[in-house]
């Protein structure tokens, strides 16, 4: 294996695991390309998220490749690849790629991988929503905006194991925010 694929699997051990057992060793290789570039433009960023110094976790890229594969059952390489880039979404994917890029861009998609890709990413930013910086109140409305959002329900026909997964995230975090209003009056 190279330098580069030694990054992607020491940063993302689960999802390597994982899509190393279902991909090819070609596919891997660009796989860990793709992991340096997207990840070069920010693919592991994740605004107002405030994570405990000195404990591990899962870089936002491994997250996203992990639901996809497990969650929204999308295994091929090329989805996978369209999954990582849309973690950068400023970062243009290869034109091999671009049909499925594109799409994934377009958040009203009729195609089944790029909606489970984009139901991936809302699902990994709920399940993180009580680790960032916003007040109880704007952690509530992003959760109402996106409970009641039509563009949310659409998705759901790419992956509706995966839409009630983030249904079942959101409420979950609806719950963390009563607790914490209960304790903190």
């Amino acid at each position: 294996m190279s330098v580069s694929t030694t990054k992607f699997q020491s940063e993302c051990p689960g999802a390597f695991g994982f899509l190393s057992r279902l991909l090819s060793e070609e596919a891997m290789r660009l796989l860990a390309q793709d992991y340096d570039l997207v990840v070069e433009h920010d693919g592991n960023y994740e605004p107002a998220v405030v994570r405990e110094e000195g404990v591990s976790y899962n870089p936002r890229v491994g997250r996203i490749l992990s639901i996809v594969a497990q969650d929204g059952m999308v295994h091929d390489q090329d989805s996978m690849r369209s999954a990582m880039y849309a973690c950068a979404p400023r970062l243009m994917p290869p034109e091999d790629l671009e049909p499925l890029g594109s799409e994934v861009r377009n958040l009203l998609s009729t195609e089944s991988v790029p909606n489970t890709i984009q139901l991936a990413l809302e699902l990994d930013f709920i399940r993180h929503l009580h680790m960032t910086t916003y007040s109880a109140e704007d952690r509530q409305k992003l959760l109402t905006e996106r409970a009641e959002s039509t563009l949310l329900a659409r998705l759901g026909t790419g992956s509706p194991a995966l839409f009630q997964k983030v249904m079942h995230a959101i409420t979950l975090q609806r719950r963390r925010l009563e607790l914490d209003n209960v304790v903190s009056e």
